[in-house]
């Protein structure tokens, strides 16, 4: 199995779970930039980039309340390589996601 196979199914996986209940409009943002690498709001990318302070301050009314969430989801669908800091959501990004990053590469 292609890895960008298995993140797309974690990605699948992760919608339906009763755990993960992030809003859709929030979802197709993360799955974008997981898969493809294109970058969502300044939310997204201060949650992506472990910006607390400037998550609170992007947050609307609901997402205020999901932050925890949004930790969970990260750690438990998201690969490693593509949160964590500006440095990192800016490498994700340049190599396209997880189809540049992985689209040749097997486990």
């Amino acid at each position: 199995m292609k890895i960008v196979d298995a993140i797309e199914q974690r990605l699948n996986f992760s919608q339906s779970s009763p755990m993960m209940k992030l809003p859709y409009y929030m979802i197709r943002g993360l799955n974008r930039y997981i898969m493809q690498g294109i970058p969502g709001g300044d939310f997204l990318r201060a949650v992506l980039t472990n910006d607390l302070r400037e998550a609170c301050l992007r947050a609307d009314g609901i997402n205020i309340k999901l932050l925890p969430l949004y930790a969970a989801w990260l750690y438990n669908c998201a690969p490693k390589e593509a949160y964590g800091s500006q440095e990192i959501y800016e490498a994700w990004i340049a190599c396209g996601g997880a189809i540049g990053k992985y689209s040749d590469e097997e486990f």
